[in-house]
């Protein structure tokens, strides 16, 4: 009897268990919720003050709470129910851009209505992603667990591509209060989704207070140099390519409009997905974190050459 071939129903294989389903259906749509309200909020910054500046100091109100809230977030997943703990991340972020739409709706938004939006729905993200990330396991047999994380990162890597489109044709067909209505109602949805996943209940071993599990975590992340190392690469990647606040600027100098401009802020989800199926054709390369970088070396090496295409 020979060996069924991998296929799509191997890449989908953690979606025969009935809770993973839920759990990743809640999670298409609250990340296609964030791609949304991100998008609509940067394009509104810039219609309201037409300033880059401005633009750019929303990265910052998303930053902060990153910064602050997920260092603290997995403490507090551990010491609560975590489906009870998304479940109320995505109310709380239905709440905040059905009043964004009702400001909206009314004329009576202010940029200071955005920042405190940003600030809060990455607040609201911050704290609930370690939840969503600790009931994974609980969701599946551990044979089960790559492919759920495989499909975790495809679910994310596509809501980057569908969300900002879809809020740019929302945008230029109906206008951004109604977007924003749109976007409370995928929360809500997402919420519902998850109702009905029942972990097994484990009792949690942990006995220290929140501040000294907090202190054991970053000890933990200390000693791990490859842990160090990607939080590093990540700080890197993010501090200097957060370009997406000014696509709204280059989407008004093209003069493409908010359709335009949800094609620009979905085209790196796109990029995603091709350097995701650029590795997988590689196989179990070796020591891939210097594959990528002498590949990286040999092509800026290239372009520097008197034959290479740089321009000058």
């Amino acid at each position: 009897m020979t060996q069924s071939r991998p296929g799509l129903r191997q890449a989908g294989a953690a979606l025969a268990y009935r809770d993973y389903r839920r759990f990743a259906a809640s999670l298409l749509l609250t990340s296609l919720g964030a791609q949304l309200v991100q998008t609509a909020i940067l394009w509104q910054v810039y219609e309201l003050t037409g300033s880059a500046l401005l633009l750019g100091l929303t990265g910052v109100a998303r930053a902060l709470p990153h910064i602050v809230l997920s260092l603290v977030g997995g403490v507090i997943a551990d010491r609560f129910d975590r489906v009870r703990l998304i479940q109320a991340g995505q109310i709380a972020n239905a709440a905040l851009v059905i009043a964004l739409a009702a400001l909206t709706l009314t004329g009576t938004v202010a940029p200071w209505h955005l920042y405190l939006v940003t600030f809060l729905n990455s607040a609201f993200t911050a704290v609930t992603q370690p939840a969503r990330t600790a009931l994974l396991p609980s969701l599946m047999p551990r044979g089960g667990l790559v492919n759920a994380v495989a499909l975790n990162a495809t679910i994310g890597q596509t809501s980057q591509i569908v969300g900002p489109a879809l809020a740019g044709i929302a945008i230029a067909g109906a206008g951004l209060g109604p977007t924003y209505a749109n976007n409370g109602a995928i929360y809500v949805a997402a919420m519902l989704a998850i109702v009905g996943v029942r972990p097994p209940t484990i009792l949690s071993a942990t006995v220290a207070g929140p501040w000294t599990s907090f202190l054991e975590g970053l000890r933990f992340v200390r000693g791990k140099p490859a842990i160090v190392s990607l939080l590093v690469l990540d700080m890197g990647a993010t501090v200097l390519g957060s370009y997406r606040a000014l696509l709204p600027i280059l989407a008004d100098e093209l003069g493409v409009g908010p359709g335009g401009y949800g094609v620009l802020s979905a085209a790196p989800g796109v990029g995603s997905l091709l350097g995701a199926a650029a590795l997988l054709s590689l196989g179990d390369v070796r020591y891939k974190g210097l594959y990528t970088r002498s590949r990286t070396a040999a092509r800026s090496s290239c372009s520097r050459s008197p034959g290479g295409s740089r321009s000058p």
